[in-house]
């Protein structure tokens, strides 16, 4: 339902659109725009600017800018010029793929790759078009920058009410002493109230990317309760928005903050007028939460970390990040009679199921009736989620059937500002309608509803992979994983393997794991396969074809993030990481556990030698099954430090590794390792002991780091592994080659 200013009635005078832009934009520089003289009741269009876009960038940044007040818009095409045949100012509106068009004499645009497929090497036409006035001049600046958009901007407003008589911004200035507490630092209320609604801010827009500004009214009404139970605070967006540029989805209502993002402009570009002085988003708190009022005794508690076990207040940081999360659309439009409020599907609707049969039928679908919508509503578990990047989460623990639905708040009465734009609380995360029993609430950040939120039209603006080979987490010790680039797939994305090696359950036994996956917005995910499985155990049989097969009694799925590491729990543990020049976050779950790990590199990258043999090297296409990982370090001295991981199957087929570490002067010779079998602990845990047993021995042959496998590496291993039924494993003197790519 984007609105556009009254412009039907301005005829298009003096239009100058060409099918060839003449004047080629700079894409890093200021041009100077000839602003005609224009009568009144009319505007012309000038469309003579284009810009190849350089490859490698992702996001293009168009700033226009008036040398007096009269009004400018600015308009992009992609890919094609502006048509010539345009005759009123709703046909040139209505050709432009991006439009700012703002009541004032500066507009600007912000280009996404997110929202724009194939940004760098497009070639984008720039129009220009001016309203009733006097000739004058304009800059406009262009800004190709190969760097992704940066974190959401969100600004607190306490001094303005969302319109309505009975909230109050006075509590934001309470002068009630206040005693610090959990890293807040305020000495009264008001001030208590102020620092935990910024921190909460501060989180948030660490987690969501965009250049275009969120805007919070907040305020404090009384909303009553009793001792137990009351409604903390509620949030709603500003509008709605469909089919307005850069939305992924047509005829779906987007929420405003997704839909200015995408579009790349302000609410005043994008719907048009003077859209300043409105909020994107409205949040009212309970004032009798901290009255005595509701909840007995219990009042907000307003520290930045957790109270602890023993604490029973509201936690307002929480309540706080929940509520933002609303307002940026985490919530549907259907109410408690079942009907689509605006007669219009909306994204959040778009991905919910009615489930109870197993179908999966969408509620937006047009043979389900109010009725039905609001029957599913009512039914415990049959309301489900069925996005598939939150779906096959490693966070969805709790999935139903083998799609992976999340379950969705449902009660069997339907409850306003609960129903629905909630998950159901057994998954214990932040959007939740309630966490009662949860042992690790409060939460902090995004978990399961931040795929939810990219379904929603937040997508990120990623970190790609900073780091390509060994990682580990030093609070688990002897436990890691090699990451690496192993090719493409058919559609030319970048395929990861990520090879896992760790201990069994009660950490009496090494074993490792695999999962092949691609990136998407800064996380990696293991690829699931028929059976769901995203992340396994291979069991070695060579009576099946192919002899190596996922166990699904040992199996899940696996998740490394790059995007904020800084915000996830596991890298706010306590542990020193002073120095590490890159962290992600290790998320996997295997047999229904789930774990969260820190990680980083085993080596710097600045400690590589210039032949680099780091990766992943296996014995070609007719001896599959088995592999190892190198990593090689230059100790500056003139020798070099090999670590080699080698994984193999025991004869009953269930996987071992072994490691070897040494130093050498000289790569040229044939290089020979002692390799050990080690002993630790259980990887769900933090603390153990660890063991190494000699094993045998592994020798390498490096001539080159190549992929081929007749550039002359070779191996050759022999080793024992241990255990009631150990045996021996043996390879003599066998080609090898690189499984995985080169590393930056």
């Amino acid at each position: 339902m984007i609105s556009t200013r009254i412009l039907a009635a301005l005829a298009l005078v003096g239009c100058f659109a060409t099918a060839n832009a003449q004047i080629e934009l700079p894409a890093q520089g200021t041009l100077e725009v000839n602003v005609p003289t224009v009568e009144t009741g009319s505007a012309t269009l000038d469309s003579s600017y284009f810009l190849d876009v350089p490859p490698g960038t992702r996001k293009i940044t168009l700033e226009l800018e008036g040398a007096s007040a009269r009004d400018i818009d600015l308009l992009v095409r992609i890919d094609s010029p502006f048509p010539e045949d345009l005759t009123t100012i709703n046909d040139v509106f209505g050709s432009a793929g991006f439009v700012s068009q703002s009541g004032f004499p500066n507009e600007s645009l912000v280009l996404a790759d997110f929202a724009v497929p194939d940004l760098a090497g497009t070639r984008i036409f720039v129009g220009v078009v001016s309203f009733e006035g006097q000739q004058s001049t304009a800059s406009l600046t262009v800004n190709a920058s190969t760097e992704t958009v940066g974190n959401l901007p969100i600004i607190v407003d306490f001094d303005n009410t969302p319109g309505t008589a009975d909230c109050d911004v006075a509590p934001w200035n309470d002068p009630a002493p206040f005693t610090p507490v959990g890293g807040n630092q305020a000495t009264t209320l008001g001030e208590a109230r102020r620092n935990t609604m910024l921190e909460a801010a501060r989180l948030l827009s660490m987690e969501l990317y965009s250049d275009i500004p969120v805007t919070i009214n907040a305020c404090w009404e009384a909303r009553g309760g009793d001792t137990n139970g009351a409604t903390l605070a509620g949030a709603r967006g500003r509008a709605l928005f469909s089919n307005s540029p850069g939305l992924p989805e047509p005829d779906l209502l987007y929420i405003q903050s997704v839909a200015t993002r995408r579009a790349g402009t302000s609410l005043s570009g994008l719907s048009g007028g003077d859209q300043t002085a409105e909020a994107d988003i409205f949040i009212t708190f309970n004032t009798d939460i901290d009255g005595n009022v509701a909840l007995g005794n219990r009042t907000f508690y307003y520290g930045f970390t957790p109270q602890g076990p023993t604490g029973n207040d509201s936690d307002f940081l929480s309540v706080t990040l929940h509520e933002i999360t609303h307002g940026v659309g985490f919530a549907a439009t259907f109410n408690e009679t079942g009907r689509l409020v605006f007669n219009q599907p909306d994204v959040f609707t778009a991905n919910l199921v009615d489930n109870r049969t197993g179908e999966g039928i969408p509620l937006i679908d047009p043979s389900v009736t109010d009725a039905q919508r609001l029957d599913v509503a009512t039914s415990i578990s049959g309301l489900q989620w069925s996005g598939p990047e939150s779906s096959t989460s490693v966070r969805n623990t709790d999935a139903t059937r083998d799609e992976g639905f999340i379950r969705m708040n449902a009660p069997l009465e339907y409850q306003p500002g609960s129903s629905v734009s909630h998950i159901a609380q057994n998954y214990c995360e932040l959007m939740t309608a309630n966490t009662p029993g949860c042992i690790d609430a409060p939460f902090r950040s995004l978990a399961l509803s931040r795929p939810m939120l990219h379904e929603v039209g937040w997508a990120p603006s990623p970190d790609e992979p900073t780091y390509l080979g060994l990682m580990f987490d030093r609070s688990r010790d002897g436990h890691g994983f090699e990451f690496a680039l192993g090719g493409q797939d058919a559609d030319g994305n970048d395929v990861y393997v990520l090879t896992f090696y760790t201990f069994e359950t009660l950490g009496r036994a090494p074993e490792w794991f695999q999962a092949v996956g691609t990136i998407e917005n800064g996380v990696f995910s293991g690829t699931r396969n028929a059976d769901q499985i995203g992340f396994a155990q291979f069991l070695y049989d060579d009576s099946r074809t192919p002899p190596q097969q996922a166990n699904p009694d040992s199996a899940g799925q696996v998740v490394l993030n790059f995007n904020n590491p800084e915000l996830s729990t596991a890298c706010n543990d306590g542990v020193g990481r002073d120095g590490v020049s890159s962290v992600a976050v290790l998320q996997f779950i295997l047999t229904r556990q789930v774990d969260e790990w820190c990680v980083e590199p085993l080596t710097l990258e600045s400690s590589r030698p210039a032949d680099d043999f780091g990766g992943l090297w296996f014995a070609g296409e007719a001896d599959t099954g088995w592999g190892f990982s190198l990593e090689n370090i230059d100790n500056g001295d003139g020798t070099t430090t090999l670590f080699v991981l080698l994984y193999v199957y025991a004869e009953d087929g269930t996987p071992v590794w072994f490691f070897g570490l040494d130093s050498f002067s000289d790569l040229s010779g044939p290089l020979t390792f002692e390799m050990f079998q080690r002993t630790g602990f259980a990887r769900l845990s933090t603390f153990g002991s660890l063991s190494d047993e000699s094993a045998g021995s592994l020798t390498l042959t490096l001539t080159q780091p190549s992929s081929a496998l007749d550039a002359g590496n070779r191996i050759s291993v022999d080793v024992d592994y241990l255990g009631p039924e150990g045996g021996e494993w043996v390879r003599d003197d066998v080609a090898i080659q690189r499984l995985s790519l080169p590393r930056p």
